[in-house]
């Protein structure tokens, strides 16, 4: 427009009604490096399709200082229908799911539309690289290292290293000889609030390096065994635990995972221990474990809200021991 101001579209506008809206505060592309190849013309970027976010204006909003103050509304409907799902199985909203939640993209930028794709089941991976020698690079976040060719895109090779991949591939020259290295670990804003699509549990970060000629054999990657669950007693009436799913999804999901399955960069709190959840209001409301990254809730979080959300990841403990 003439007034400079961006032309909307309808359904940018989201009301009351829970909307969909994919992607999600990812973008479809944000942090992880693109990369050019000057010999092929086009631009490498991992792009994020998935990561769709429920919105919706909270008709009940209250300014409190300090607090992240959005004016959403994250919940609607019954306990089942929270709108925190992994992608594959959301179903409240209005908008379509994407082809493929992650995609490697190969853009043209001058005939400005896409030469080649590679479609990902997972929301989060990694940066790209690209090489003189026609090749494409990324790690994704089931731990596998791919190479494409960089002119349409076939799969080379790919390599299991056992974590999550999200940061870019790097190449270099020593003596001669051509080497790929790659820092491999689950961390970050995805590895923060994402599953671990590697299912490796607090695995242990690696710096990978290969050679063309390498033939050394290496041992993959393994997290930390879980604990076993005990059963614990909580209060599982619907209004109570919709109550905790709602403050949670507030409070606590940045840090301890949608909900409340971590992905093991903090702790998964449906393997707490009896202990944990006996002084859970001292912890959450009282600050008693400030000294190991817990904030100290108190002024946000009343009484009544701490029990609620106590009781919410209980019950997200004993649906887990159930499956």
């Amino acid at each position: 427009m003439k007034t400079g101001r961006p032309i909307e579209t309808a359904q940018a506008r989201y009301t009351k009604t829970i909307s969909l809206i994919t992607p999600g505060p990812q973008g479809g592309h944000n942090w992880y490096p693109m990369s050019y190849n000057p010999d092929t013309g086009l631009v490498y970027v991992p792009t994020t399709q998935g990561g769709a976010f429920p919105y919706g204006i909270d008709t009940e909003f209250v300014y409190e200082p300090g607090a992240w103050n959005t004016g959403i509304s994250l919940l609607q409907g019954s306990i089942d229908e929270i709108p925190f799902r992994a992608q594959e199985d959301y179903s409240p909203g209005t908008g379509p799911k994407p082809p493929s939640p992650g995609v490697l993209l190969a853009w043209d930028p001058l005939a400005r539309r896409a030469r080649w794709q590679v479609n990902y089941g997972i929301v989060s991976n990694g940066g790209t690289l690209t090489t003189a020698g026609n090749l494409v690079f990324q790690g994704i976040g089931d731990g596998h290292l791919m190479a494409y060719a960089a002119d349409h895109g076939e799969k080379l090779w790919q390599v299991d290293l056992g974590v999550g991949i999200l940061a870019a591939p790097m190449t270099y020259m020593l003596d001669g000889k051509q080497y790929l290295s790659v820092l491999v670990g689950w961390g970050g804003m995805n590895g923060l609030v994402g599953p671990n699509y590697s299912g490796e549990y607090k695995a242990e970060g690696r710096l990978w390096t290969f050679a063309l000629d390498g033939e050394r054999d290496f041992a993959p990657v393994l997290g930390m065994p879980l604990p076993a669950l005990t059963e614990i007693g909580f209060d599982d009436s619907p209004a109570l635990l919709k109550r905790g799913a709602e403050e949670y999804s507030v409070r606590c999901l940045l840090c301890h995972g949608i909900e409340a399955a971590s992905s093991g960069v903090i702790a998964d709190l449906r393997y707490a221990s009896e202990g944990t959840f006996a002084i859970f209001h001292e912890i959450v409301r009282k600050g008693a474990y400030t000294s190991m990254g817990m904030p100290n809730l108190g002024e946000f979080v009343s009484e009544e809200d701490a029990e609620a959300i106590k009781n919410y990841i209980l019950s997200r403990r004993a649906a887990l021991m159930k499956n």
